[in-house]
This record gives C-alpha cells, sequence and structure tokens, in this order.
C-alpha cells in the first residue's frame, strides 16, 4: 500500500490506501509490472511527483481528492490541506464541457476520453492543457485525470491559425477569414431578420506606387491607409484586407441604408488627403463598390460578386467613388466584370492568340508587312478584343508577362513566315510597363537568340503614353533596340498634345498616323491638311509612314497622292488568324474589298429598315442556359422582321446559340420586347459590331409582329416625322459609342 507523505496533496484526510498507484496512473502494463515485483509502489510515486504532467483524482462533484506534487513546480501552487475544488482553476468556460466528458466517462467506464482544457497558473496566467479521463477501477463517482501542459504547442497552433487568417502587413483579417464570417454572418441576418451591406474597395493604380518606389513604400502605405480606416468604422463595421490592394468592409445591424451611405462617405473622405510614407507624399483614390442584403442577393458569394460588378462600375466611371450594385448594371460592365474574374484562369490556360493585320505599299498595294494583335478566345464571349482586357492585365500585375509571350509569340511566327520564304515586316505592340518594370533589351534579345529570329524583320511600336511617364528611359532602351536590327515605330501619331516634340528626342525608324485622322480625310479639308504635313514632315527626317484605319477606296486614294508609305485597314484585309494570313497572302493576295455596315440579307420575312437606325436597348437573358438579371444597353437597330433584326453594338458576342438577348423597342406608341440568339455576326472598324437576331416566340407572336412591321413600314412612308416614342439616330454611328 502507498505510504502517505507530504509530497501529495489530499484534502480531507483522503486515505492513500485507498488510492492505488496503478489506478492513478490507469494502465494495465504499469499494475503488470507492480505485480511482477519490477516496481513498488513507492518508487513509482516518486516517477509520479516527479513528473512534468499532473495527475489527479476527483469526484464527479468536482472536489479533488489527491492531486500529484507535480502541481507545485508545473502550477506554482503550494501542497496545502485546504478545501481545493476543480473549479478553482479550469476556465469557467471550460467547465461545462468536462462535464460532458465525464458523463461520457461513467457511461462507459472502460473508455479513455481527452479533452483540451484551460488551467490557472498561481500566478493568474491561463495555460493550455491536454486531460485524459477515465472512471477509477471499483469507485465510479471518482475520476482519474491526467494533465499534460501543451501551452506551447498551442501557441504554435493559435499563430499559425493566426497566419491563416490574418495579413502580415496591415494585421487585418484576410480573405479567407472573410469568406467564413461572410457565411456566419449571412446566417445571422437570415435568423434575426437584419440588414447587412458588403463594401468592396480596391485603391487606384497601386501597383504603380509599388513598381515605382519600391514594395517597401507600398507596403507602409498600405499600413498608414489601415490606421485611418481603423478611425472611420465603427464597432458595427467588420474590415479586411482581401488582396494587394483590395479591402473588404461588412455592415451589420443597420436600421437605415444611410449608415452604408455615410460610411462610404468617410471612408472617400480619407483618400482626399494625402499620405507621409517616407519621405514621399503620396496621393492615392479609392474605387469602392457596395450589395445590399436582402436586395442584391440572400447568399455570400452573390452578395460579394454583386459588390464586385459596382467596383468594376465605379473604376469606369469617377475614382474615389463609389456605386451601389444595381440590376441596371449594363451589359458592358457585367462583361467586364467576368472578364477580370477570369483573366488569370486565362494566362494559365493560355487562352491568347495573336492575329495579324495586313499592312502595303502606298502606291501598288502590295504586302509588305503585318502588325500582329492580341485577342482572348473567352469561353463565353468569344474573341476579346485588347480593348477589353489591356486594362485589366495592368490591374493585375500580368502586363508585363503578357507582352512577354505576345513578343515571344509574334517572333515564333515570324520565323515560320521567314523560313517558308515569306518575307515581311512584322510589328508588335510593346507597354509602357515592359520598359518601365522589365529590361526589354535583354528581353528581346533572349527572344530573339531562342526563336533564331532575324531582328531587321522586327518591329516594335511605342505610343506617346509610354514616352511620357519616362522618355529617357525609353529612349535609351529604344536606341538599344535599334542597334539590334530591330526597327522601333511611334503609333498613333497625332492623338497627343506632344506628338511632335517626340520626334527629335527618340531615334525612330517611322511613325503610324491614328486611325482618328484617317476616317475624317474625305470629308474634312482641314483634317486632310493636318495628314499632309505630317507625310512631308515625316519624310523630311527620314521616317516612313503607315496610315491605319483605311476603309474606302478614296482614301488610299487621297493618301497615295500624299506618297504614305504604307497603308493598313479593313480595305484590304481584318485581322486573320495566323494560318488564314498564309493563305491570304501566298494564295490570295490583296484583294480591295470596301467597307460596307456589315449587314447580312437571310431574310425569310419581310423586313422594315428605316432610313436612321432606331434607339433601342438590349440585355442578355441566358449565357449557356444561365439566367441573368443584369440592366439594358442602348443599341442601334437596323432592321426589323418578323424572324429576327439586325442591330449594332460596341458589345461583341462570341456566336453561338448558347448566348439568348432580350430588346426592348418603342414601335406603334407601345414598348415591345423580344428574346432571340445570335444568327451571324460581322465585325466593323472601331471596334463595332453587328449582328443578326432570329427570334424565339410562338407563331402566335409571331404572326402579331407581322401585322406591326407591315404597319409602322406604311408609317415610315407617310411621316418623316419622330413618330410617338420611338427615338432615330441620325449622327455618325461611331459618335453613339463613345462615352
Amino acid at each position: 500500500m502507498m505510504e502517505k507523505t507530504k509530497e501529495c496533496y489530499m484534502p480531507n484526510q483522503y486515505d492513500a490506501s485507498h488510492v492505488k498507484i496503478h489506478q492513478v496512473v490507469a494502465t494495465q502494463e504499469v499494475s503488470d509490472i507492480i505485480q511482477e515485483g519490477f516496481l513498488d509502489e513507492k518508487r513509482l510515486l516518486e516517477i509520479i511527483d516527479s513528473s512534468s504532467d499532473i495527475f489527479a483524482i476527483f469526484s464527479t462533484a468536482f472536489d479533488i481528492k489527491y492531486i500529484s506534487s507535480s502541481i507545485r513546480h508545473v502550477l506554482g501552487y503550494p501542497l496545502g490541506d485546504g478545501e481545493f475544488s476543480i473549479w478553482d482553476i479550469v476556465h469557467a468556460d471550460d467547465v461545462e464541457s468536462l462535464q460532458e466528458k465525464i458523463y461520457e466517462v461513467r457511461q462507459v467506464p472502460e473508455t479513455y476520453v481527452s479533452m483540451d482544457v484551460r488551467i490557472k497558473h498561481q500566478h493568474g496566467e491561463w495555460c493550455h492543457y491536454a486531460m485524459t479521463l477515465k472512471q477509477l477501477r471499483d469507485e465510479p463517482e471518482m475520476i482519474i485525470a491526467t494533465l499534460r501542459d501543451v501551452t506551447d504547442i498551442q501557441r504554435i497552433k493559435d499563430l499559425m491559425m493566426h497566419q491563416s487568417y490574418y495579413d502580415d502587413i496591415t494585421k487585418l483579417p484576410n480573405r479567407r477569414k472573410f469568406i467564413e464570417d461572410l457565411q456566419l454572418m449571412v446566417h445571422h441576418v437570415k435568423e434575426n431578420k437584419v440588414n447587412m451591406a458588403v463594401m468592396r474597395l480596391d485603391i487606384d493604380d497601386f501597383k504603380k506606387i509599388n513598381d515605382t518606389l519600391g514594395h517597401g513604400i507600398g507596403d507602409q502605405l498600405l499600413q498608414a491607409l489601415t490606421h485611418q480606416l481603423r478611425y472611420v468604422v465603427s464597432h458595427d463595421v467588420y474590415f479586411y484586407r482581401l488582396s494587394g490592394d483590395e479591402f473588404s468592409f461588412i455592415l451589420l445591424d443597420y436600421t437605415h441604408a444611410t449608415f452604408v451611405v455615410d460610411m462610404a462617405d468617410k471612408i472617400c473622405e480619407i483618400f482626399k488627403l494625402s499620405f507621409q510614407v517616407d519621405e514621399f507624399n503620396l496621393f492615392v483614390t479609392a474605387s469602392i463598390g457596395i450589395s445590399l442584403y436582402p436586395e442584391d442577393g440572400l447568399d455570400g458569394e452573390t452578395l460579394f460578386q454583386h459588390a464586385g460588378m459596382a467596383l468594376s462600375r465605379t473604376k469606369d466611371t469617377h475614382k474615389n467613388t463609389y456605386h451601389f450594385y444595381t440590376a441596371s448594371l449594363n451589359t458592358q460592365a457585367y462583361k467586364r466584370f467576368f472578364l477580370s474574374n477570369d483573366f488569370r484562369t486565362a494566362m494559365q490556360k493560355n487562352q491568347f492568340v495573336l492575329y495579324y493585320q495586313p499592312r502595303v505599299d502606298g502606291q501598288n498595294g502590295q504586302i509588305v508587312g503585318a502588325e500582329a494583335l492580341i485577342r482572348w478566345e473567352h469561353e463565353e464571349w468569344g474573341l476579346v478584343s485588347p480593348d477589353d482586357f489591356i486594362s485589366i492585365a495592368e490591374e493585375n500585375g500580368l502586363i508585363t508577362r503578357l507582352g512577354e509571350w505576345v513578343l515571344k509569340s509574334a517572333c515564333i511566327q515570324l520565323k515560320e513566315w521567314l523560313d517558308k520564304g515569306i518575307h515581311l515586316q512584322l510589328s508588335v505592340n510593346v507597354s509602357i510597363h515592359q520598359f518601365l518594370h522589365s529590361d526589354i533589351v535583354e528581353t528581346m534579345k533572349h527572344i530573339v537568340q531562342e526563336t533564331k529570329v532575324d531582328p531587321h524583320f522586327l518591329e516594335i511600336e511605342i505610343t506617346e503614353s509610354s514616352l511620357l511617364p519616362s522618355g529617357l528611359v525609353v529612349s535609351r532602351a529604344v536606341k538599344e533596340l535599334r542597334a539590334m536590327g530591330i526597327q522601333v515605330l511611334f503609333d498613333d501619331f497625332g492623338t497627343g498634345y506632344s506628338s511632335l516634340s517626340w520626334l527629335h528626342q527618340v531615334e525612330l525608324d517611322g511613325l503610324k498616323i491614328d486611325k482618328s485622322f484617317i476616317q475624317k480625310i474625305s470629308d474634312h479639308s482641314t483634317t486632310l491638311e493636318i495628314v499632309r504635313s505630317i507625310i512631308t514632315l515625316a519624310h523630311e527626317l527620314h521616317l516612313r509612314v503607315i496610315a491605319e484605319g483605311v476603309e474606302s477606296s478614296h482614301e488610299w486614294d487621297l493618301l497615295r497622292k500624299e506618297q504614305c508609305d504604307e497603308i493598313q485597314g479593313y480595305l484590304f484585309s481584318r485581322p486573320l488568324p495566323a494560318d488564314q494570313f498564309d493563305q491570304f497572302v501566298i494564295h490570295e493576295g490583296i484583294r480591295v474589298q470596301e467597307v460596307n455596315d456589315g449587314k447580312v440579307n437571310q431574310r425569310q420575312y419581310f423586313r422594315v429598315a428605316p432610313l436612321h437606325p432606331i434607339i433601342g436597348s438590349m440585355t442578355i437573358d441566358s449565357i449557356r442556359g444561365r439566367v441573368l438579371h443584369i440592366g439594358y444597353t442602348e443599341v442601334l437597330i437596323h432592321d426589323i422582321g418578323a424572324g429576327g433584326l439586325s442591330f449594332i453594338s460596341n458589345v461583341r458576342f462570341a456566336s453561338m446559340s448558347e448566348v439568348v438577348l432580350r430588346f426592348k423597342v418603342w414601335v406603334l406608341n407601345q414598348c415591345m420586347e423580344w428574346s432571340g440568339k445570335i444568327a451571324w455576326s460581322n465585325e466593323l472598324p472601331g471596334t463595332i459590331f453587328t449582328y443578326g437576331i432570329q427570334f424565339m416566340m410562338s407563331e402566335k407572336n409571331q404572326k402579331k409582329l407581322m401585322q406591326d412591321v407591315h404597319e409602322l413600314a406604311i408609317q415610315l412612308q407617310t411621316s418623316s416625322e419622330r413618330m410617338g416614342d420611338m427615338r432615330f439616330f441620325t449622327e455618325n454611328i461611331d459618335s453613339f459609342f463613345i462615352s
């Protein structure tokens, strides 16, 4: 039997003879060792008392009957004979769980039950312990407990958890925490029928600060910004950093939407002030998008998505302000939002392709070169123009990587053509980011060496926007590129306010006259005189001149008379994929094709085509069966018939049957609505598209529409005045789509 020593704490004169050491340790192996005489109970007691673990016996009423003396050096409690309850050392929040575990032990006496519990150190600090419980043999009212200090392990777990859920730079909760919290909060607002708003904030042009001043300055700016934002957000607002330059707020339990407006206004006010970071006085702006529960969505994913769409709208309009999500977000805003979401995936899946538009000799029309133009082959939006995604690439910090892909792909194609005996100059657009944020000269040397292409057939196009931020850096790079044999062209000449001044600051090989001038030379003598002056000046500086956007034979005739060196435009060819370009050059050659309005006659029913296009509204009903709820975009309707209509838009759709469009048009003093699928499409100059729509309607509705179309035709013949609410657009079509 075990002797009672002053090293053991047994309150209430709990007799040591009632406690078998092998019961305290609670392992059959120890019991066997004792029975076999290898270890007596006294020696085993010494081992227990010197252990860093704590052994205890307490009743189901939580009165401690025995506790090993290790409590003295582990938790700092002196051993004594006073009353001692488990309540004195176990955290109150853990008592209920402990009661449940004891109940579990009593239900199955031979079971070991484990739990984590917080135990109070004598100094007041709460320590984490792993506790194992088992019913004392032959005494069902007694529980054996073994406690092992896991505080350090818990600290590591807490640190890892904190790193998983919090941002290192701002110390704010991160995207992962936001997603989990948002789900919980949606459940909360549903249960309690209260209001909630999701706000997404994006710092405008933050990447430029990182790229020009360094990530250290960028990080300090984020910290200063976070510090200011903490002052304005109330206790009802939860604040997160989602990514490099994006933050989010969740607003809960407010009474009126004015609370959300006030909060957005306060946040915008912060960005009207400068932020002092080291020696820099930085001004930044922010764009904000907001969605409301339940108006804009009933689940976290929808609310977050709609706040993102509102954010995209803000970035497309005015910065340092905010927009609430609304179903009136038009088709273009919807498209931009989803292109932004899909862009990184497109980079990973290599969904980009190069198209090539020929350039011809200005005098004889022979093909002398081509321009490489990037396109995105999107699964839902079809062939996406760079106008729709280059800004997205810049915002995502992927423009340099994308630009390098374009350069390498173009050089691979050029080498293939040269090997086939097709000797053409191939030009590639290079962005300012490739000059400032990568060594464009070393990049080109590497690509030329890797692809084994002759650099003398390669041209690089730069714009004035590339020169303005850092003209010296660009001009030095241009000089080195030309030394390699690569020619450099000044693109979009004449559109900037200082285009002329750059001609003597940067060594160039040629310039491209912007299409905005070319499109007006037939009708405006002043514009023709400007173009004539540009050509004369360029030739005096020994520069080649390329005219972009040539669409008619008359424009070519005028440019030929002015000795324009090269011509590029839809008059000769649209941009073509590489395989079609091969066929075009080798077998077909240049054939002049006047640009028309793109309308295709596939009429099964009579159609009415007014002198001027009708202004109507269009939205997307569904894509691939997924129903959408977005706003309408104005379009120009060329003709209407019982079977369909044709319209012009600046939105590019894939010509696929999965896209269902809905139209609203005021005809015969009533707003008519029709839905249909795209039957054909055609691209016009200026990133404008014409589409043919086949209606989806019942035979009854089709007969009614046929009658309406005939009545409309009669009214158009007898009246030149505006008919009711029907609106016509009488100006140049291009101007309709200028935002």
